[in-house]
């Protein structure tokens, strides 16, 4: 076992002030609890800080306070992490329960409110995220008292835990709890600058597989399906440049460093792009449009589904070209 996160003493009631914490009644403190389960989740303080948008030493203080108002430790350390303790680890299921049950009871108020004012958080991938903020202006014009959190990444959002209002997915979950409606087909095609093709007798045959410059992912925030598309087709040598987000990978491409596989509706950004291939069948996906229920029924939330999904309709051969 590590060193824990407290020391071992009794606090005192100005202790517990100074913490921003009142000594825990029969009732607790949602918020405490709220920040143990994230920390168990993610065994990482930054990582729980980053989730609940609260500063590092902020959760480490509140974990503190918590660990005081129990009489007993929560976590230790280790190499990996934090680990919970045995006392935990009873807890931790009712922590969750308890967390599960004050969102739904969040949301079911919420959507009893006539108002569509607020803020709304869309989970996407980086390419989506580029085409939402794009046209989130026209929102915001039409909707100036709905304010919006556009979050893109590779990372995984746990809807059922409140970590996103909507999310933008290109495997159709099956939960229950969750509210879905089809978007449309995501295509990918080879792309390369003009002059990169003019350079390359290669390019615009399927000798490019083998003899071509390439640039892809680097595989470090995880493992994107055009990112493991390409390593199944050229040699490790062929790949020049590996980047970390698809902003950098567009840029290598219209700046003429190699091929790469690319959502179409990212490509279309820059018109200078040469196509280079019909429409790859093995990278094509299906979006979906994803919510909790009980989040999908607050009118504010709505509102922003209907225009994501009227956006994309009106866009659809963006993300889809004609073969």
């Amino acid at each position: 076992m590590g060193p824990s996160l407290t020391a071992k003493l009794e606090p005192s009631p100005a202790m517990y002030a100074d913490m921003g914490y009142a000594k825990m009644n029969d009732q607790g403190n949602w918020d405490d609890i709220k920040i143990f389960v994230a920390v168990a989740e993610h065994r990482s303080l930054s990582q729980a800080a980053k989730q609940l948008n609260l500063s590092q030493p902020t959760v480490g203080r509140r974990i503190q306070a918590l660990e005081m108002a129990l009489g007993f430790s929560l976590f230790t350390r280790s190499p990996t992490g934090y680990e919970l303790t045995e006392s935990a680890q009873h807890l931790l299921p009712l922590a969750d329960q308890l967390g599960s049950t004050a969102r739904q009871f969040y949301l079911q108020a919420q959507s009893q409110k006539p108002v569509t004012s607020g803020r709304v958080r869309i989970a996407c991938g980086e390419t989506f995220g580029r085409f939402l903020t794009r046209h989130a202006r026209e929102m915001s014009q039409r909707h100036p008292e709905i304010s919006l959190d556009i979050i893109s990444g590779f990372n995984f959002v746990n809807l059922e835990k409140g970590e996103a209002d909507i999310a933008i997915r290109n495997v159709r979950p099956d939960n229950p709890n969750l509210f879905v409606r089809q978007l449309g087909q995501s295509a990918y095609a080879i792309y390369g600058s003009q002059d990169y093709v003019n350079g390359d007798q290669h390019a615009l045959t399927e000798q490019r597989y083998h003899y071509s410059r390439w640039t892809t992912f680097d595989g470090q925030q995880g493992t994107p399906p055009s990112y493991i598309w390409l390593k199944q087709r050229v040699k490790d040598a062929q790949i020049g440049l590996r980047c970390s987000s698809s902003s950098l990978l567009l840029q290598a491409v219209q700046q003429g460093y190699g091929l790469a596989p690319l959502p179409c509706s990212l490509a279309a950004e820059s018109p200078d792009l040469v196509r280079l291939t019909p429409i790859l069948e093995d990278l094509q996906n299906t979006l979906w449009l994803v919510s909790q229920r009980d989040a999908h029924r607050i009118p504010r939330i709505q509102l922003v589904a209907r225009w994501i999904s009227d956006l994309f309709e009106l866009n659809r051969t963006l993300f889809a070209p004609n073969q």
